[in-house]
């Protein structure tokens, strides 16, 4: 389990952390394993320091953090796993990159271990002990490189030993039937420091621009360490273009600490130019990375403020009769909910973690009526209706949830001989994040009825509308597509 895939990664230090987590402490808490995640972030911070402290005043060196902590990588920054990995295969990686070129046998070693942290962190930590190898060959440190090289060649067997393609993964050859959308991706990742595909293009334009005049300009001379740093930024930025652009190209906050570190690595670089340019006394640089900082933030405030509420959202439903079916977890974000109940049951089981919230759930019945008892509202939908033989299933979702006692359902419109069956409850995570409602999350629904003949069946399909009521509630009326309701 410990070096198993997950996706095309081998996030082994997460699993590491969290297993040293539930024997010292009983059980995984996530919110923890997130802020424990974001102190990468802080040693992040700490190598830049480190590498410019000689050439940078500290006035640019204080105002570089603003640049850091900012909040573009707030799907990084606010989920266990990917605080660990997302932010620790770059602390792992620059880390290695910096101590290979320095002196002594214990550096190099140290550098090693970082650089297999690096790899067994995220997919692309494996570019750091080739990058560090070839950056020992230029220096003219050859048998260091060659150590180097020959370590980092036993971690890419080992890495890619038993490796399988992710079946929920497009192959990365889509590249080559959409070149275009590859490069577009690429700049997008290079730049997404802002939650917009078109801003974030530009902007990765505008820091391959420096990045180009910085290799014109031979600053790899002056910054060594920098220059292997800008390398593995970019072949991460690259891999991640080619491994995704089968999904299209998309904004992605967890990919922003690229964009960040090269404008950290860029500012620090090219600060005096900038000055000499526009004339900027050294004393106001601190006020207008902060400024940035705050409109980086700013720019993705509606997602921050959406993805914290999600967050919220996972709940465990306790169906109060052993008749209502109801999915167990509600709000669970994992693409397969049946792996996903798999695995929060069994994590409850061994007491390693405990659900935020619960939701007790209550049976509702179903009458079928010839018009709708009067309704105050509309709020709900009904998303489809579907016909097997002579059984109709009606699928959709209303503000008044399964959490809500004495529900019941009032389908009209329909004629003939009609047996409704207990109604099925569903998890719409959906629907409690449109209407900001956290005991929305079991607000779905599914009502079979079970007519006297196909033809009966057929004809209800096309017509049936459903009310809702609860006792002390207001009453709403399911809107349906191309169905007259009212």
């Amino acid at each position: 389990m410990l070096f198993s895939q997950h996706n095309e990664h081998r996030i082994i230090v997460t699993r590491l952390v969290a297993r040293v987590w539930a024997a010292l402490f009983g059980e995984v808490n996530f919110q923890y394993m997130a802020l424990f995640g974001n102190f990468f972030l802080v040693g992040i911070y700490l190598l830049a320091w480190r590498e410019f402290k000689q050439r940078v005043p500290p006035t640019i060196i204080g105002a570089g953090a603003f640049l850091v902590f900012q909040w573009s990588y707030f799907e990084s920054a606010t989920m266990g796993m990917t605080a660990i990995s997302n932010f620790g295969v770059v602390f792992f990686s620059f880390s290695c990159l910096m101590l290979v070129m320095r002196r002594g046998v214990l550096a190099v070693t140290i550098s090693i271990l970082l650089g297999v942290l690096a790899a067994g962190s995220q997919a692309n930590g494996i570019f750091a002990l080739p990058i560090a190898a070839s950056g020992c060959w230029f220096a003219g440190m050859r048998q260091r490189a060659f150590v180097v090289a020959l370590i980092s060649t036993i971690v890419f067997i080992s890495y890619f030993s038993n490796y399988y393609h992710p079946p929920n993964h497009p192959s990365a050859l889509e590249v080559l039937r959409h070149p275009f959308d590859g490069l577009y991706l690429f700049l997008v990742i290079v730049g997404g420091l802002f939650p917009s595909e078109i801003v974030a293009a530009f902007l990765g334009m505008g820091i391959l621009t420096g990045i180009a005049l910085f290799a014109l300009h031979k600053k790899w001379r002056e910054y060594p360490i920098a220059s292997l740093w800008i390398i593995f930024l970019l072949l991460s930025a690259a891999s991640a273009a080619v491994g995704r652009v089968g999904f299209g190209v998309h904004f992605a906050s967890r990919y922003a600490i690229y964009p960040t570190c090269f404008v950290v690595i860029l500012f620090m670089t090219y600060y005096r130019f900038v000055f000499a340019m526009f004339r900027i006394p050294v004393a106001v640089v601190p006020f207008g990375a902060a400024a940035v900082s705050l409109l980086v933030t700013g720019s993705s405030w509606a997602d921050i403020s959406k993805r914290h509420f999600q967050g919220m959202l996972l709940t465990e439903g306790m169906p109060v009769s052993a008749e209502l079916s109801a999915p167990r977890f509600g709000a669970m974000q994992y693409p397969d909910s049946a792996a996903a109940t798999k695995i929060l049951s069994d994590a409850l089981a061994r007491g390693l973690y405990r659900i935020p919230s619960a939701s007790l759930l209550f049976p509702s019945s179903v009458q079928v009526a010839p018009t709708s008892p009067s309704t105050e509202r509309n709020a709900g939908v009904i998303d489809e209706v579907k016909t097997s033989g002579s059984l109709v299933e009606v699928v959709g979702w209303t503000d008044l949830p399964a959490n809500v006692p004495a529900r019941e359902f009032y389908v009209f419109g329909v004629a003939g001989n009609v047996r409704a069956r207990l109604p099925e409850v569903r998890a719409r995570e959906d629907v409690a994040i449109h209407l900001n409602r956290r005991n929305a999350v079991y607000s779905g629904f599914a009502i079979k009825l079970e007519f006297g003949t196909e033809e009966e069946a057929r004809r209800a399909a096309d017509t049936l509308c459903v009310t809702v009521m609860a006792p002390n509630m207001p009453s709403t009326k399911l809107w349906r597509l191309n169905v007259d309701c009212n």
